[in-house]
């Protein structure tokens, strides 16, 4: 019976990708495409969370009761190294902020008058993933939320 690793690599490919000739039995540098993006992933910190508790108390609650609801994932240009992101970061946080507060409110009265980079630092700490892999063949797309 072959290895779980060989019925992957004996399946027929996707359209979008063609595996590589491993009849030689080497393996290349990469099985895998690296897609052109890296992931930011925003963790919410506690001024966050507090603004939400004001701005909309029983949805305060269900973020607090659900800790994975807590962070999101954002792709973003490819970087290499957390330092070579923030340049972006720091010129699209505003932006970043406006679509949190908004998931909350739609009052912008009631957003912070400061969404500047120490408010995006002081609300959210991040992760970045350099190395981005689309496994799915269906093309990368926008999708209407509720």
């Amino acid at each position: 019976m072959p290895s779980e690793k060989m019925r992957y690599l004996d399946r027929k490919p996707e359209p979008w990708f063609e595996l590589p000739d491993l009849s030689d039995g080497v393996a290349p540098h990469r099985i895998l495409p690296v897609a052109n993006r890296s992931v930011l992933v925003l963790y919410a910190q506690e001024p966050y969370l507090a603004w939400i508790d004001q701005t909309n108390p029983a949805q305060g609650a269900l973020l607090r009761a659900n800790p994975a609801w807590q962070r999101t994932a954002m792709l973003i240009p490819c970087c290499s190294t957390e330092a070579a992101a923030e340049p972006w970061l720091r010129e699209w946080c505003h932006l970043i902020l406006a679509e949190y507060l908004s998931w909350y409110t739609n009052q912008i009265s009631l957003w912070p008058q400061d969404r500047s980079w120490n408010t995006f630092t002081a609300w959210f700490d991040y992760d970045l993933i350099t190395r981005l892999r689309d496994l799915d063949n269906d093309p990368l797309r926008a999708v209407e939320e509720d």
